[in-house]
């Protein structure tokens, strides 16, 4: 069970703007808590939980073709949402090259990692790394590289089952893949490699009941659902159906969907924003999933004002640690 109520980390990438909203107790919209200025044309921004019990937001900028080796790259910000007044304070200012496409934190035996994703740009094999965190946010140290990982992947997913710590990993023309993150972060353990082929626009993992599901959306507005397999030898499909925006006969399809939870409860968080697309607004809207009706229930649309392009979840308290598997 996650304990900490919802937030969300918004980021403005035209405006260059950071933003922090409480999810309402009703489900009925957020109310913002924080904004700040900040760097514009960031690609995107993760969140993680240090083993310290404070929170973090990553914030990377992504620009493969640059040579030199950029200055502050990564920043880590820092923010106690439990404290009044406070306020996302920079941390570190790492001094990693632009090239990682993908950084996705994981945690393992206690600790806070980094598994970061950088393909050749045009043929050859990807490099992947994975750093652990220091404790206090100040900092990473590397523990694995490797620089012959396949260099298609398009979304990157940990997971928690059975105490261990996994990676999914996608791709349109492989499918699905799931390997074992090994001991310290030595590295990982391919398990499963799927035949199928999926052509979906958007992937998430979420849990329900003490087992691991897979979202997949579509340029349809259609989603299925899939649960993980408890021998992690593949997936069950589990059900279908469609959730879009209010606005069209049509439902237009969602951009990004990111899961959250309340308690045992599991909800997405979408919007319909398109990174650089200069639009002045975007539409965003709250489901849950009904795992009885087996379906997603429209809760929540509403409208903002800016292109808010990446939107993450996180809890305040981070308690248990990290609150990413409610029971």
């Amino acid at each position: 069970m996650i304990e900490g109520a919802p937030f969300l980390v918004e980021y403005q990438r035209r405006g260059g703007t950071l933003a922090i909203d409480r999810i309402n107790d009703d489900l009925q919209g957020t109310t913002e808590q924080y904004r700040r200025g900040w760097l514009v044309n960031q690609s995107f921004n993760e969140c993680l939980y240090l083993s310290s019990g404070d929170f973090c937001v990553l914030s990377f900028c992504y620009e493969p073709t640059t040579i030199n080796v950029p200055e502050n790259n990564p920043i880590f910000l820092l923010y106690r949402p439990q404290v009044k007044g406070s306020e996302l304070t920079p941390i570190w200012l790492g001094d990693w090259k632009f090239d990682w496409k993908m950084i996705k934190p994981f945690y393992l035996n206690g600790s806070t990692y980094l598994l970061s994703y950088s393909p050749a740009l045009v043929l050859g094999d990807a490099t992947a790394a994975i750093d652990k965190v220091a404790s206090d946010g100040k900092g990473t140290t590397e523990v694995w590289r490797t620089e012959d990982w396949s260099n298609d992947w398009e979304f990157i997913e940990p997971f928690y089952m059975n105490g261990n710590t996994y990676v999914m990993y996608f791709a349109t023309s492989t499918g699905i893949v799931f390997d074992q993150v090994n001991a310290n972060g030595q590295g990982t353990t391919e398990l499963y490699r799927s035949s199928q082929l999926y052509n979906a626009m958007i992937l998430k993992i979420f849990y329900n009941g003490g087992k691991t599901y897979v979202l997949m959306y579509y340029s349809s507005s259609r989603w299925e659902i899939y649960q993980i397999r408890d021998d992690l030898q593949g997936l069950t499909f589990v059900v279908q159906g469609k959730w879009g925006m209010p606005t069209t006969l049509l439902r237009s399809p969602w951009y990004a969907i990111e899961p959250f939870y309340k308690g045992n409860d599991v909800y997405f968080f979408a919007s319909d924003a398109v990174p650089l697309s200069g639009a002045s607004g975007c539409t965003v809207g709250i489901g849950q999933f009904d795992p009885g009706g087996k379906t997603i229930n429209s809760l929540w649309n509403g409208e903002w004002s800016g292109d808010w392009t990446d939107v993450k979840p996180f809890y305040a308290p981070p308690k248990p640690y990290p609150p990413i598997i409610p029971g």
